[in-house]
Parts: structure tokens; sequence; C-alpha cells
């Protein structure tokens, strides 16, 4: 999904993962070449 925020603009994703330290490590990786990430509790 694109977010027009700034000039540029994001994009966001939801991911699943089975539990917050599973989403973590996810995030990690993602960091680890560049990206930039979130994790965030469902509702």
């Amino acid at each position: 999904v694109r977010t027009p925020i700034g000039r540029r603009g994001i994009y966001a994703v939801r991911i699943g993962a089975d539990s917050r330290g599973e989403a973590n490590g996810i995030c990690d990786k993602l960091q680890s070449v560049g990206g930039a990430c979130v994790v965030m509790r469902n509702r």
C-alpha cells in the first residue's frame, strides 16, 4: 500500500507472524539489509 507522506511516500505491508519474537526476527532481517520496519500488535 503506498501512503502519500512527504514527497516520496512510503510503502506499508502487513506480514503475519505467529509470535512477537518471530515478528522481531523478520524485522531484524529486513533492517540488516537496509529496510525499515515496526512490529505492532494485532487488534
